[in-house]
């Protein structure tokens, strides 16, 4: 028998929050709260980075909350700035990457979900979103 999801509201900034390698993992929605159906989380990338090449079983969706990014999904490539929506399709190569030169966000849907496990071990607690030194790094850079 399939557990009652409850109904979940967070607050701005409230989110449970990770930090690997230059990106911060806003968890919206985990696994465990939709019965492994997906899990939503916000991403916010310094520029330059992104995670390398790769692929698995899950289906991702990306949206473009700010900022420009690049995806390279099997052999094409795709330039999306906000409001830009990417489907990629389980089992493609696939990467992506803040080309741009200020912080950038995006949402992340995965289905089915589990996946945001993987981010939750690697990753190092934030307490603070917005005065994380990831952040901090590139206001400071930005300003000299």
């Amino acid at each position: 028998m399939e557990k009652q999801q409850a109904i979940k509201l967070i607050a701005p900034n409230q989110a449970n929050a990770v930090s690997v390698s230059g990106m911060i993992f806003h968890f919206l929605a985990t696994s465990q709260e939709t019965n492994g159906e997906y899990a939503l989380m916000e991403i916010t990338v310094l520029p330059n980075i992104g995670p390398p090449t790769h692929r698995h079983r899950e289906q991702e969706a990306f949206y473009v909350l700010e900022g420009e990014f690049q995806f390279h999904v099997d052999d094409k490539t795709i330039t999306g700035t906000t409001g830009t929506f990417v489907n990629i399709p389980s089992m493609l190569f696939h990467g992506w990457r803040n080309v741009g030169t200020a912080i950038g966000r995006l949402q992340c849907l995965i289905t089915p979900g589990g996946m945001e496990g993987f981010f939750m071990e690697a990753g190092h607690p934030v307490t603070d979103p917005l005065h994380h030194p990831s952040c901090l790094l590139v206001k400071t850079w930005r300003n000299s």
